[in-house]
């Protein structure tokens, strides 16, 4: 049977071929999500630092003992990340790993459900490169899907894509794994603030509803610096 890992490594390979990269990827499965323990932040009130546990409503004490102030704290779903040259957005379902290459900036998100997405800095270009650019992509990832899963593997043709921060064009990769099980990784090249991006978003069809609203942050918001 082919696990999200499976099919997040193959995809990463094609990248890998394709843009000359190597890209790195750490993986937490679902159990691994519900057993870790909450945070524990140190707040300073009034001079005294005292422990508050994510999520919990704690009462810190004041100079007046009579007073009290009761918080609670969460982390923010949305979160921001930079690199030198790149900037977005993610839902924090995802964990992160950057493999700082500087030659091609890969960052890798991934969820416990199995949806991923890879973005990857392609560097200055013109609108003219950014289909040169996809269409490389593409050919590299289908080459693997054909060769891993076999020939029942379509691309769709390009279509122009427009985000908040960035404009390109996506091509949609369908796909059937040994199971019979149906893949969907749709390929974005973009370009913000003359640097092109490519994002590679790879999830299971019947998934769609739950993993498309979890990419939108990012394919809203990434834009270069």
């Amino acid at each position: 049977m082919s696990t999200p890992r499976m099919l997040l490594l193959s995809c990463l390979a094609a990248l890998g071929s394709a843009l000359a990269l190597t890209p790195v990827l750490t993986l937490r499965s679902a159990a691994a999500e519900e057993e870790a323990p909450a945070s524990v932040f140190e707040v300073t009130v009034d001079g005294q630092v005292q422990d508050v546990v994510e999520g919990q409503p704690t009462a810190l004490k004041t100079k007046d003992p009579s007073k009290s102030v009761t918080i609670v704290i969460r982390r923010k779903r949305i979160q921001e990340y930079a690199t030198d040259h790149l900037t977005f957005q993610f839902d924090t379902s995802f964990s992160l790993k950057d493999d700082k290459d500087t030659s091609g900036r890969t960052v890798t998100l991934i969820n416990a459900g199995g949806s991923s997405l890879v973005l990857t800095d392609h560097g200055e270009k013109s609108d003219e490169e950014v289909l040169a650019v996809l269409r490389e992509m593409v050919k590299a990832l289908t080459s693997t899907f054909q060769t891993n899963h076999g020939e029942d593997v379509h691309a769709s043709e390009a279509s122009a894509v427009k985000f908040k921060t960035s404009s390109g064009h996506r091509v949609t990769i369908t796909y059937s794994d040994p199971d019979g099980d149906e893949h969907e990784c749709r390929v974005h090249v973009l370009r913000a603030n003359g640097r092109v991006f490519s994002v590679v978003h790879q999830f299971a069809p019947e998934h769609e509803e739950r993993d498309l609203p979890l990419a939108t942050p990012t394919l809203d918001s990434i834009r270069g610096r």
